[in-house]
This record gives C-alpha cells, sequence and structure tokens, in this order.
C-alpha cells in the first residue's frame, strides 16, 4: 500500500468514526405544543378592543438536543379577529413580556395555515420551557391583536 493510499483510509476512517460521534447521545425528543390565543393575554394591550377574537396554535416539535434546534410542524386557526391577520410569529419571551421575533409564521394569515419548518437552538430552547409565544397581528391592532403562550399540550 502506497502512503498516499494508506493516508486516504486512515481520513476513511476517521470520517466514519467521527460520524458515528456525531449523533451518539443525541436523542431525538418529540413534543406536542399549543397555545390558545386571546385579547386577554396580548401585551402590550389591544389599541382597538376586539375581546371575541380567539385562536389556537398546535404543533410538534423534534428536537435533536440540548444544543440543537430541530423542526416544527404548526397549524395556526383564528377567529372573529378586528380584520385581516396581517402577520403571525412566534417571539420569545414569558408570560406577559414581550420579546424579539423568532419565527415568522405567515403574512397575511388565513386560518388554518400550516407549515414545517426548521428552528434554531435558541428557539428550541424557548419551546422547551415554555418562554415562546404566539402572536397575530391586525391593521387595528399592529403591535397584536390576540397572544397565545406556548405550552406542552399535555
Amino acid at each position: 500500500m502506497t502512503r498516499a493510499s494508506r493516508a486516504v483510509v486512515i481520513v476513511a476512517a476517521l470520517a466514519f468514526a467521527t460520524a458515528g460521534l456525531g449523533t451518539a447521545g443525541t436523542a431525538e425528543t418529540r413534543e406536542q405544543l399549543r397555545a390558545v390565543l386571546n385579547a386577554a393575554q396580548q401585551t402590550p394591550p389591544q389599541e382597538v378592543k376586539t375581546p371575541g377574537a380567539a385562536g389556537r396554535f398546535t404543533a410538534t416539535f423534534v428536537g435533536y438536543g440540548r444544543s440543537k434546534g430541530g423542526f416544527l410542524t404548526w397549524r395556526l386557526t383564528f377567529r372573529r379577529l378586528s380584520g385581516p391577520a396581517v402577520a403571525a410569529y412566534v417571539r420569545l419571551g414569558a408570560k406577559g413580556k414581550t420579546g424579539p421575533i423568532e419565527l415568522w409564521l405567515c403574512r397575511r394569515c388565513r386560518s388554518g395555515a400550516h407549515k414545517t419548518v426548521a428552528t434554531s437552538p435558541r428557539l428550541a430552547t424557548a419551546l422547551r420551557t415554555g418562554t415562546a409565544y404566539v402572536t397575530i397581528r391586525t391593521p387595528s391592532n399592529p403591535l397584536g391583536e390576540i397572544r397565545g403562550q406556548i405550552g406542552n399540550a399535555r
């Protein structure tokens, strides 16, 4: 065996060994999540009062270890908004607190919107710890009309 072919064999063996280590100890987790959206949870409060507005966010999160992201398959339904839903997104923040937008769900949303998206490690952590929420915006309530904290669906 030549020196060059020996080097190729060693590099290939190391690559296979390293590939196996990348997933060792990384268990896939699957969680059912949900959020019930309403005007009472909206922070800051609605500008135009729409107390009957309501919605539901349901999702399945598949994660790959604590420091990694995962995939989120979600569905968003809503009713009785003051006008069209111009945007919906997931923000980071505890109940009653506002936080940065982490994931745009839809623009010009329709009830029943759904999708599967990859998540960042930061969003994966927030979904696991209950520090993420869904907000739907309308023209009358551009800072948010309804909101719901995402939690375990159990």
